[in-house]
């Protein structure tokens, strides 16, 4: 049996990607690689007062950022994320999506040895990646799954669209065919209300 006689949380600030300064008009901070070795989680926190989009970049040689998280921040929002550390190095980035000068701007980054990052990291609006099918069910209840082309859009097949419309134009002259022939005679006071 083995385990662990004692476990030391030593937290650390990254001060390659820390930074106070204010970003110009559509300009960018862009820290320098960090090892990651010996660290699980990466926290990146950010207040300022623009718009901004985050990434966080991991390396394998602090050469090629191959693993980049992206993260939108909306102005005087609270962000913080967390993003497990996959790869050597990480760099943290900062583009302001704004033509103003940011009047504020406080950026910091912490190396964590020991985290619970579940998942490895968040979408760009913080959310947890997640995947969804969507199926559809015909008139004979088999199940179909919704496709989508290249560009992510509802790929429609014409010939399913056009059985479609059939079907609905079929039933809305059924509904047109009863109220023809129906005559004031049929209508009562009770069925008006």
């Amino acid at each position: 049996m083995s385990y662990f006689k004692s476990i030391i949380q030593d937290v650390k600030a990254d001060p390659n990607n820390v930074s106070e300064t204010n970003l110009e008009g559509w300009g960018q901070f862009i820290g320098t690689g960090s090892t990651t070795l010996g660290v699980v989680g990466l926290q990146v926190s950010l207040k300022t007062d623009r718009d901004c989009r985050v990434f966080v970049d991991q390396s394998p040689d602090n050469i090629n950022w191959d693993i980049v998280d992206e993260f939108n921040y909306s102005t005087y929002d609270s962000f913080g994320i967390t993003v497990q550390a996959v790869n050597s190095y990480v760099r943290v980035r900062v583009n302001n999506l704004e033509n103003k000068v940011t009047s504020f701007f406080r950026l910091q980054t912490a190396l964590c040895p020991i985290v619970e990052a579940l998942p490895r990291s968040l979408d760009e609006d913080e959310n947890l990646k997640t995947s969804a099918k969507i199926i559809g069910q015909d008139d004979k209840n088999n199940y179909h799954s919704i496709k989508t082309d290249v560009n992510g859009k509802i790929d429609i097949n014409q010939s399913e669209l056009f059985n479609t419309f059939q079907g609905i134009l079929k039933e809305l002259k059924k509904i047109t065919f009863h109220l023809s022939i129906m005559t004031d005679n049929d209508i009562t006071n009770n069925d008006i209300n």
